[in-house]
């Protein structure tokens, strides 16, 4: 077996505090995307949830992200919401349909949904919401670009029409939260950040950037979310060790992240609750609007493929994550429509990496930058690319980011390095994020200059417009299968996630693999 020599570098300055995937489940736990196994205990007298965090969104309006449901969801409702299988289930939008020619969503709302004023939620306010995205370019107009105009035809009734048959809009409608007209209107963008105001069942009643998020529930019962928790506080905690550590205290009930593997294990042995999924998958891009204005190596294809065939895939999985985390040959989350199980790693081979390099007139090497910044793909992993392409003559100077210039960089509003990782992962049960990743619209505009391929792009479009989910499944491959011709990336492992709870937390669910949210749960004694 090969043992580069990251191996030890590695293990002796970031094992304490480096992220691997969760050892497999006991069979006591619950199993992989599953439910915390619910007890016989009694209700706790005080329902309050404390949630240790490293990471969460810029601010709690809707403009802070589309990510990290789970900060949004206590103040905000959603047009749908998810269900199993990604599939859009009821929640302001009670049901909705689409018009023969596919260009017409109409959803009909519920009428007893309420404002904390008392007013109800109309067809204005998500008419309101869907203009105000496009407006101040908030992240959501990623998800609706193909939207042209959004109608209240009566205060139950929204139609979005669509400039191409989009399918994916009610799954989409899952991200879709709702801001009141009214208020909005009244404080502006400002002071919707310094007060932000939803019709989920909680108010935000404490912020500090960095620090505590606490949610406290409404007294009004609200229409269709029946939410035992009384409170729900987030404490940001950056150090991993003290994340758990607070957990095995009793400070905090639940964390959720990469973990080291053994000592999720020991989490395991002190009784606490462990719910896994595997997530998302990790790769390197090579972004194409990068090596087209530097004209670099990676312009030819040998030199991708080579870089492929120079990382040992196989060592990072064992060496960093025990072997619970898989190599991989494409991105996404292993199971979903996009994901082809005949699509095999790329072998280690450095042989034949420095074979392509010479053919393509690079036989004594050259010099590449790597983005890098934390919370992507972990740092031992960074050292072990670093490692395995300087073995084939490949120099490779890392470039450090904090998280505004990593997005600058990752939007396309400054040019990335030679270099770019990534994880990826299923959001909505259409691939919408490689959708919006891969494809050759301009950087700064609607694309991101990481990957083009008019192909590509066609197939993604014409998987969106089938109603058929088989059929649309099929169209994804064939993208999928085009975009491993090009190598447009170094594919790496798959990226699991571990739920952890104290055993006080009862009935958490995973909604997907990659979302949930504090609705179903209650606090033991």
């Amino acid at each position: 077996m090969h043992f580069p020599r990251w191996i030890a570098f590695s293990a002796i300055v970031l094992a304490a505090c480096a992220p691997a995937a969760p050892a497999p489940a006991n069979p006591a736990a619950p199993a992989p995307g599953g439910t915390a196994a619910p007890t016989a205990q009694a209700r706790a007298e005080r329902q309050i949830l404390r949630v240790g965090t490293s990471t969460g969104p810029g601010n709690l309006t809707p403009q802070g992200g589309t990510f990290f449901p789970e900060f949004y969801a206590p103040l905000y409702d959603t047009l749908t919401q998810f269900g199993p299988g990604f599939n859009p289930e009821p929640a302001v939008a009670e049901k909705w349909s689409v018009s023969p020619d596919g260009l017409v969503w109409t959803f009909n709302l519920r009428r007893d949904v309420k404002w904390p004023d008392g007013s109800a939620l109309t067809a204005d306010d998500i008419v309101y919401t869907m203009n105000t995205y496009f407006e101040l370019r908030w992240p959501q107009t990623s998800l609706f670009g193909s939207v042209d105009q959004t109608v209240a035809v009566d205060p139950a009734t929204v139609e979005i029409r669509t400039k191409t048959v989009d399918m994916a809009i009610p799954n989409n409608a899952g991200s879709f939260r709702i801001i009141p007209k009214a208020y909005f209107s009244q404080v502006g963008f400002d002071g919707f950040v310094q007060k932000p105001v939803g019709s989920g069942p909680y108010e935000l009643v404490e912020y500090r950037s960095g620090d505590i998020i606490r949610f406290r529930k409404r007294p009004q019962k609200h229409a269709f979310r029946d939410t035992p928790l009384e409170e729900i506080i987030f404490r940001y905690i950056p150090d991993p060790a003290q994340l758990l550590n607070g957990l095995r205290t009793g400070e905090i009930d639940f964390i959720s992240g990469n973990f080291p593997a053994d000592q999720i294990e020991a989490m395991q042995r002190a009784g606490m609750q462990i719910v896994q999924a595997e997530r998302t998958s990790s790769h390197v891009n090579f972004p194409y609007s990068t090596y087209e204005a530097k004209n670099s190596p990676l312009k030819d294809k040998r030199v991708r493929e080579a870089i492929n065939y120079a990382v040992d895939k196989e060592a990072i999985s064992k060496a960093i994550f025990k072997g619970f985390n898989r190599p991989v040959g494409q991105m996404g989350t292993p199971g979903s429509p996009w994901w082809d199980d005949t699509v095999q790693p790329i072998p280690f081979n450095p042989t034949r990496a420095k074979e392509l390099l010479a053919q393509a007139g690079y036989a004594s090497g050259f010099k590449v930058q790597m983005d890098v910044q934390p919370g992507q793909i972990p740092q031992e992993m960074v050292l072990a690319i670093q490692s395995n392409l300087r073995d084939v003559g490949i120099d490779v100077e890392l470039i450090q980011n904090e998280q505004a210039a990593f997005l600058d960089k990752y939007f396309g509003r400054v040019q990335k390095a030679d270099l770019f990782p990534l994880v990826s992962g299923e959001t909505n049960g259409f691939f919408q994020s490689a959708r919006n990743a891969y494809t050759c619209a301009p950087p700064g505009g609607q694309g991101l200059g990481i990957y083009c391929n008019p192909e590509f792009d066609r197939l993604f479009t014409e998987a969106f417009a089938e109603r058929d989910p088989a059929r649309r499944a099929q169209i994804y491959k064939q993208a999928n299968r085009v975009m491993r011709a090009d190598v447009p990336q170094l594919w790496l492992v798959t990226l699991n996630s571990a739920n952890i709870l104290s055993p006080k937390v009862q009935n958490f669910r995973l909604t997907t693999p990659t979302q949930y949210n504090f609705d179903s749960i209650w606090i033991a004694r």
